[in-house]
């Protein structure tokens, strides 16, 4: 409803703030070892490893627009070399152009957004990591 929509949009916030080496894990475990995992059970460990370089070339090519040519084409060889490292065993690779798209992309990104809600903002009660936030909150609905 539109009424909880409006309240939640005002309503008091605590903002969770990560470490990159915190992300990057996270992001390695969600976004490619268990999508390979996902394809290989569903169409078997070859065409499954074809389809998880695919989807995530797509993803990456998707952002062409705001990434720029050049941070585009330096991504994606990257991410090119990440998948050959991946496929001789080294998982890590992948932060290689993982990283770059948090901190170059992403990051930015979210920080606009926060600066554009300036004036409309919601109070923010506490920022931290995920301990500290969770303590925030039992402190606050206590």
């Amino acid at each position: 409803p539109l009424d909880f929509w409006h309240a939640l949009q005002q309503a008091p916030r605590i903002r969770i703030e990560m470490p990159l080496d915190w992300r990057l894990d996270q992001l390695r475990r969600d976004y490619i070892e268990a999508l390979e995992q996902g394809y290989a059970a569903r169409f078997g460990p070859e065409e499954g490893w074809q389809r998880m370089q695919r989807q995530l070339a797509s993803a990456l090519e998707r952002l062409a627009k705001r990434l720029g040519n050049a941070r585009l084409q330096r991504l994606q060889r990257m991410q090119a070399m990440a998948f050959r490292a991946h496929a001789a065993g080294d998982i890590q690779a992948h932060e290689a152009w993982l990283a770059p798209l948090l901190t170059e992309y992403y990051d930015p990104l979210y920080r606009y957004h926060l600066e554009k809600q300036q004036g409309n903002r919601p109070t923010e009660l506490h920022i931290g990591d995920w301990e500290s936030c969770l303590a925030a909150a039992k402190q606050w609905s206590a």
